[in-house]
């Protein structure tokens, strides 16, 4: 685990981009991070057809998703506004 990488435990639906939106600390630097619905349900392995449902993968599934976008980060990351693990 990189320690300059830190995940606040805040999260928002977004309703027009159908995503569960989070922060992210890189050295410091806030970034926001998406990720959407369709990959929530990739990930959990059944439907999130509703916000409760999308909240509620992203919590379970909280830990892999940290550990994607970490990964993203780490080897991706150009200093962009957004994050979004699609």
């Amino acid at each position: 685990m990189n320690q300059s990488i830190i995940f606040p435990d805040i999260q928002m639906w977004v309703q027009e981009c159908q995503s569960v939106q989070f922060p992210v600390q890189v050295s410091g630097v806030t970034i926001q991070c998406q990720i959407h619905q369709k990959k929530l349900q990739e990930i959990s392995g059944r439907a999130c057809d509703t916000q409760a449902a999308c909240m509620t993968a992203f919590q379970e599934f909280r830990f892999d998703i940290e550990d994607a976008i970490e990964q993203l980060i780490e080897t991706e990351f150009d200093e962009q506004e957004m994050l979004i693990y699609a």
